[in-house]
């Protein structure tokens, strides 16, 4: 019976690769296709390639090494596909740099897990377990790569909506997209979590049943994006809305956050100190650091850092006339900068010259 099963496993698992496959090639292939259709198309292909050259193992039998780069490689495509959605889903990275940023994270952590597995064979280490899969022997490092490689997809899908610039909270309550798609990325991080903890504690019926789950969440998928093209651009649209909404400040909001931010400046001690951020100014007004970042983007024309290096230029300039003994280093100090260079880069770019040409027109002037 137990026979009977893995074979149907194997079955089931060929042709569902397969036929994923065939379908991400076809997303692929689309003229002009647009980012959702190629982001799952290339989902579709490297999931689809797992399951057929697990089904094919017993035929092809690829040695280890080129074998653990192939599965190595084709879940980074399939980590870097789930962002590619969620950055979509989400309104794209908040900050430039952060997408190709984690690109580059992910080959490296891709290549180190590869790499990593070699040091078995040096260290003339004992196996220390079978592979869920084939059930070769693996040693230690051998082992703890097999593990890591599934760390990856789960982090990008945890942290993808840090990386965006809008946030759960953006989600319209009664939207008809919301469900689905998020509930099925969910699921998603789920069934990857579940086959991790099968393979750490070698449940191999656990591990079967997880890639299951997997194979009919990717075949429902395709079957809902074939049937509702336009889900994910409409969901984009919504959240797009509803951060827009949320953004917004009333003119009582919008006074309470002036106020506050008054006392601060009168207080002084808070400006001045060197590790402030728009979170840390934020819990200390009591406000969500996002809206304070709007406060600052729609009512005042600038930026938090803008905001707070004039208040810090404007400070060491009434300081050079107070203060004529003191060097322009300690009373830039006193204003919280603790970098020179940063300090006369921003002291150049708010009044147009450099510190020293400013004290000495000060000195000449009066």
């Amino acid at each position: 019976m137990i026979r009977v099963l893995d074979f149907l496993y194997g079955y089931v698992r060929g042709a569902v690769g397969f036929s994923l496959l065939m379908a991400g090639a076809s997303f692929l292939a689309m003229p002009r296709q647009g980012r959702m259709h190629k982001a799952f198309g290339t989902l579709f292909v490297s999931v689809g390639a797992l399951f057929t050259l697990s089904a094919l193992d017993p035929v092809l039998r690829i040695p280890d090494d080129p074998s653990n780069l192939i599965v190595i490689a084709l879940i980074y495509a399939l980590s870097q596909s789930l962002f590619e959605i969620g950055l979509y889903l989400f309104g794209d990275e908040a900050h430039e740099g952060t997408r190709r940023r984690t690109y580059v994270a992910g080959a490296a952590w891709s290549l180190g897990l590869w790499l990593l597995s070699f040091l078995d064979y040096p260290l003339g280490l004992e196996p220390l377990r079978r592979g869920p899969e084939d059930q070769g022997l693996m040693g230690p490092f051998h082992t703890f790569a097999s593990f890591a490689i599934y760390a990856w997809p789960l982090a990008l899908s945890v942290v993808v909506t840090r990386l965006a610039q809008w946030k759960f909270r953006d989600l319209p309550r009664r939207s008809k997209e919301a469900v689905p798609i998020i509930g099925g990325l969910l699921s998603l991080a789920a069934i990857l979590a579940l086959i991790l903890v099968a393979s750490l504690f070698d449940w191999a019926g656990a591990y079967k049943a997880g890639h299951t789950l997997l194979e009919l969440w990717m075949l429902a998928w395709y079957f809902f994006i074939v049937r509702k093209p336009d889900a994910f651009v409409r969901f984009r649209e919504e959240i797009g809305k509803g951060h827009e909404r949320n953004l917004s400040l009333s003119e009582g909001e919008a006074s309470i956050i002036r106020e506050r931010l008054q006392r601060i400046i009168e207080d002084e001690s808070l400006i001045f100190e060197p590790s402030l951020s728009v979170g840390g100014m934020a819990a200390e007004i009591k406000v969500p650091s996002y809206r304070l970042s709007h406060y600052f983007n729609t009512r005042l024309g600038t930026t938090f850092s803008a905001w707070l290096n004039t208040l810090r230029v404007e400070y060491v300039c009434a300081r050079m006339a107070e203060r004529p003994d003191l060097t322009i280093l300690e009373i830039s100090v006193e204003a919280g900068y603790g970098s020179k260079a940063v300090f006369n880069a921003q002291f150049r770019k708010l009044k147009g010259v450099s510190p020293n040409e400013y004290r000495r027109g000060e000195a000449i002037a009066r």
